[in-house]
């Protein structure tokens, strides 16, 4: 989509590509089963969208379309229905005695956990819903027992933490000159964002309940491998901003930036691909002279074509006067 915008400014032309291939990803992700990584990979191509310049209407109606979509394919499935209806006990919290111990058994545990952390929680590790009590305590209901350990404080620490990632992230986007930098930074911080804010709010019961994790918090080594990757990319990233290409420039690079050998950052020129750059090697015209061969010393030098390369032409003699030249000078 970065590239497309720079050769045309038509929409069609910059979003349908984009649009097509969004909807299928989408689709395959929903043909799955997976209703809470398609709304985080939505999330992503909506940020996208706003950041390659779409209108907000049309960004909303957009959005509106595919909530009603979303709602009503949910309501399709009898095990999606009873999690809707589940979210609404746990929303209201009114659990009913006959659901307690059946669809809602885990949203009813976290929020207890949650509320026997009070304000500063049972102490690190001294949680007793993680023991049997709670499921999936280690995966999707983390959150609760970082409540019940930490309290309300460290719960709401957490929720900062993201928040500041967050900010983080859309100002690095914001930011940038760089039409592909800025769409990727934007869907790094909506990636790992949306899927953290999702997991905390079903937990505390504003969201439906999915198998949405708690990035690097939540157990399981290929996530934290790519939230960490992308928090990588999302650092280099602003590394590109032109205020701090502008501050290497001027003042240097940072300690860390030595260290680790980093190179220095370019600022973006618009209308100029990125290219490899290939060091030109100076041409040579000719063969050196320190090269060339030179006659052996004492050898007389040839005249004409069978003459050395590079041999140096003799001294022409120098001419004497006869006796006769020098009276006809003198008369």
């Amino acid at each position: 989509m970065a590239a497309r915008s720079r050769v045309s400014s038509s929409a069609r032309f910059v979003l349908n590509p984009f649009l097509i291939v969004a909807a299928v990803i989408l689709g395959l992700v929903l043909l799955q089963d997976d209703l809470g990584m398609m709304l985080s990979l939505a999330a992503v191509v909506a940020a996208m969208l706003f950041f390659a310049g779409v209108s907000t209407t049309a960004l909303m109606s957009v959005l509106a379309v595919a909530g009603v979509a979303g709602v009503i394919f949910s309501l399709q499935h009898a095990f999606r229905s009873a999690r809707f209806s589940s979210w609404t006990e746990t929303f209201t919290l009114s659990f009913d005695e006959a659901t307690s111990r059946g669809a809602t058994f885990q949203s009813r545990q976290g929020i207890l956990s949650l509320s026997d952390g009070g304000l500063l929680g049972q102490g690190l590790g001294q949680s007793r819903a993680k023991w049997l009590y709670l499921p999936e305590a280690a995966n999707d209901f983390v959150f609760a027992i970082i409540g019940e350990e930490l309290g309300l404080l460290g719960a709401g620490l957490v929720v900062i933490l993201f928040g500041v990632l967050a900010w983080f992230g859309i100002r690095t986007a914001m930011a940038q000159n760089d039409p592909f930098l800025r769409l990727l930074a934007a869907a790094l911080t909506m990636g790992i964002t949306v899927q953290a804010f999702y997991n905390m709010g079903y937990v505390v019961g504003l969201f439906p309940m999915t198998g949405v994790q708690l990035p690097l918090i939540s157990a399981g080594g290929s996530s934290a491998v790519v939230t960490l990757a992308s928090l990588g990319l999302l650092a280099n990233i602003a590394r590109h901003e032109p205020a701090t290409v502008s501050s290497m420039q001027h003042e240097g690079r940072p300690l860390i930036d030595r260290i680790l050998f980093l190179p220095e950052p370019e600022p973006y020129k618009p209308g100029q691909e990125r290219r490899e750059r290939v060091r030109e090697q100076p041409k040579r015209y000719g063969e050196p002279v320190t090269r060339r061969r030179q006659p052996p010393p004492g050898e007389p030098v040839r005249s004409g074509t069978s003459r050395h390369r590079g041999a140096r032409e003799p001294l022409p003699e120098p001419r004497h006067r006869t006796s006769q030249q020098h009276n006809r000078r003198r008369r």
